[in-house]
């Protein structure tokens, strides 16, 4: 296996993966929603204290790292991200019938809905 990116871009590296990979633009739109203004910023998409300081007050952006935790919607949105590249999951492994009827419901809309309905029910089980 060759440490270059299929696009032939760059090497294949998590930040190339994650926020630069043209063949990922599409599935990477509600990863860029969640991390808003931090997009780019490695250590907090992977659930980490990012070490950076406010440019005026140079206090942490995380506040102090012993009270740190991770923001679980963007950990939410990193793995959503990854399932939809399907990078790990090499089609060969991916049976006809089921690559078919995932295709189906996305075009239908059925992945959004159910996206949503897992996100309310993992919301309600952190409340509890």
């Amino acid at each position: 296996p060759s440490a270059e990116c299929e696009c032939g871009r760059a090497r294949e590296t998590i930040k190339h993966f994650l926020f630069e990979c043209p063949q990922w633009t599409e599935q990477r739109t509600k990863l860029r929603q969640a991390l808003g203004e931090r997009w780019a910023d490695l250590p907090f998409t992977l659930g980490g204290w990012s070490g950076r300081f406010h440019t005026g007050t140079r206090q942490p952006i995380d506040g102090p790292k012993s009270k740190w935790k991770p923001d679980i919607k963007v950990i939410r949105a990193v793995i959503k991200f990854v399932q939809a590249t399907q990078r790990f999951r090499p089609k060969a492994s991916i049976p006809e019938e089921e690559r078919a009827a995932e295709e189906r419901e996305e075009g239908q809309g059925g992945a959004e809905q159910r996206e949503e309905n897992e996100e309310r029910e993992t919301d309600n089980q952190e409340r509890t």
